[in-house]
């Protein structure tokens, strides 16, 4: 999933998200989460570690590549 347009989240915001990790992990997907600016990254580190299920990528292609193995 693609963050880099996204320079804030809030409590609402890390809900959906988990919302949207569990039903795609349950759903045999997985999720990355790439491209976190500064704010998101750290909140969702605080409030829903780790990421709320999602793994993270500091790049799109590093994404990529994690879903790849």
């Amino acid at each position: 999933m693609r963050m880099e347009l996204v320079p804030y989240i809030d409590m609402t915001g890390a809900n959906a998200l988990k919302t949207f990790v569990r039903q795609a992990r349950n759903a045999g997907a997985e999720v990355v989460l790439c491209g976190l600016k500064r704010q998101p990254l750290e909140f969702l580190a605080r409030v829903a570690p780790p990421y709320a299920g999602a793994g993270r990528a500091s790049t799109w292609r590093g994404a990529l590549a994690k879903v790849e193995r």
